[in-house]
């Protein structure tokens, strides 16, 4: 997730997530073709994003059921910088919905 994130800072949103797509037995020459297939690159990126889709899902319904939210600690760090950007785009976004009205 970690080189996802890096890439989409950089701009760059024409990848494929490889954990998504490495159970698919192909040779080296057809995996070259099909990225070279604008198309098929496409559903590959699909592909690995519904991989990684269900990866998080999977790692949610874990903790879920298994952590109790009152017991945890404050977030620090980066984390809780991106906990609170996300807080005040939230309220930015209601409080111009709410002008809006």
């Amino acid at each position: 997730m970690e080189i996802c994130r890096q890439l989409e800072d950089a701009r760059v949103d024409d990848y494929v997530i490889f954990e998504g797509i490495r159970d698919d037995k192909r040779l080296v020459d057809e995996w070259l073709e099909q990225f070279q297939d604008g198309e098929e690159r496409v559903r590959l990126q699909k592909q690995s994003y519904l991989f990684m889709l269900r990866k998080l899902m999977a790692q949610y319904k874990y903790l879920q059921s298994h952590v109790d939210i009152t017991t945890l600690k404050q977030a620090t760090g980066e984390l809780r910088n991106r906990q609170m950007e996300a807080v005040y785009r939230a309220k930015d976004i209601f409080c111009f919905i709410e002008s809006c009205t």
